[in-house]
């Protein structure tokens, strides 16, 4: 395990639609163990590992995580110079007063922080809570045209300042959500690659961008590859933190390993094909049951290209969509052994029909 690439990719700030760089460290990392890219027009990359067999007819097997992390988009400059913003994604606002963020401004990151009323200065009944159309960003400045001077404009992307730390095997970062899965599809093409691992078919490691606002990369790129099987990876709820109904919610936690889901958008003996070789390899998981769709880019592969066989993991986090997600690196190694040896499982034009 790569630990510096992890901290070095965590840090990079990814907001959606604006993923270019984390996606260039990315890119970068995986140059040494794939055969080349294809990057798309919104910035999704596919790094490719070629079955150099010119006899075999093409087959096509993706490996996918999202790029994007949550954040917040400068609509709006006071007089004063507070700045207003919309949410990039999903936000919790009741966690935003007092956290530090990061806008990426016209010459640079610009250090801010949300501002909030003091608890002294709200009445007893006094209905205020923040929202996004009250909470707001203080950076010093004291007009707008000190915020323009500084670099500051409408449109701009802001994110969660908060840099990574592995504590006790935990590691504790922005964005777990979900440059975990990025970074675990990276180490599995390095593992495939120091291993001398030839596969059956063409392999696609895509790192998606825009899935917090819509499944749009995974959506665009899924028709570009027209792959045959999918196999995703994304975060789900560690369930076992103060205050979360176990038996509503399911009952997963980190350092339990990973969890394998079974929806209407995965594929049955693709699924057994799963659940198989996590338990011939002593891998630990968990089974989610969800009965609509999976809410990750899983669901833009099921529904392409007449039905990819489609599969999903996830690494268990707590505190998800916050700065201070918290995932176990004992589920992250789970991950990149999972995904090793179940891609040695699938075979060549390998057939998931029911009959």
């Amino acid at each position: 395990m790569n630990r510096e690439f992890l901290i070095n990719y965590l840090s990079t700030n990814s907001p959606s639609t604006y993923e270019l760089e984390g996606q260039l460290l990315w890119k970068d990392y995986l140059s040494k163990y794939i055969d080349n890219f294809h990057v798309d027009n919104y910035g999704s990359i596919a790094a490719i590992i070629h079955n150099n067999d010119i006899m075999a007819e093409k087959f096509k097997v993706v490996i996918e995580a999202h790029s994007d992390e949550i954040g917040f988009i400068v609509n709006n400059i006071t007089d004063d110079g507070y700045i207003n913003v919309i949410g990039n994604g999903g936000i919790d606002y009741n966690i935003v007063p007092g956290t530090h963020v990061n806008i990426m401004g016209n010459n640079g990151l610009i250090k801010g922080v949300f501002g909030w009323v003091p608890f002294h200065l709200i009445e007893k009944d006094d209905k205020l809570s923040p929202k996004q159309d009250n909470v707001f960003i203080d950076i010093g400045a004291s007009s707008k045209e000190e915020v323009a001077e500084m670099g500051v404009e409408l449109g701009q992307f802001i994110v969660f300042n908060r840099k990574p730390e592995i504590i006790n095997n935990k590691i504790f970062s922005k964005s777990l959500d979900n440059k975990i899965g990025g970074y675990i599809i990276a180490e599995v093409a390095r593992k495939l690659k120091e291993e001398d691992i030839k596969l059956p078919y063409d392999l696609y490691i895509v790192n998606a961008v825009q899935e917090e606002v819509g499944l749009r990369g995974a959506r665009m790129i899924t028709e570009q590859i027209k792959p045959d099987i999918a196999i995703c990876i994304d975060v789900c709820h560690d369930t076992n933190i103060p205050l979360i109904d176990k038996k509503k919610h399911g009952d997963y936690k980190i350092g339990e390993g990973i969890v394998i889901t079974q929806s209407p958008a995965i594929q049955r003996n693709f699924l057994k094909l799963m659940k198989d070789t996590a338990n011939e390899n002593d891998i630990k998981f968990k089974l989610e049951i969800n009965r609509y769709n999976t809410g990750t880019d899983t669901d833009a592969y099921n529904l392409s290209n007449g039905g990819v066989i489609s599969g999903l993991i996830s690494v268990p986090v707590k505190y998800m969509h916050t700065p201070n997600e918290v995932a176990s690196l004992d589920d992250v190694q789970n991950a990149i052994d999972f995904y090793f040896n179940l891609l040695q499982n699938i075979q060549h034009q390998h057939d998931f029909k029911y009959f």
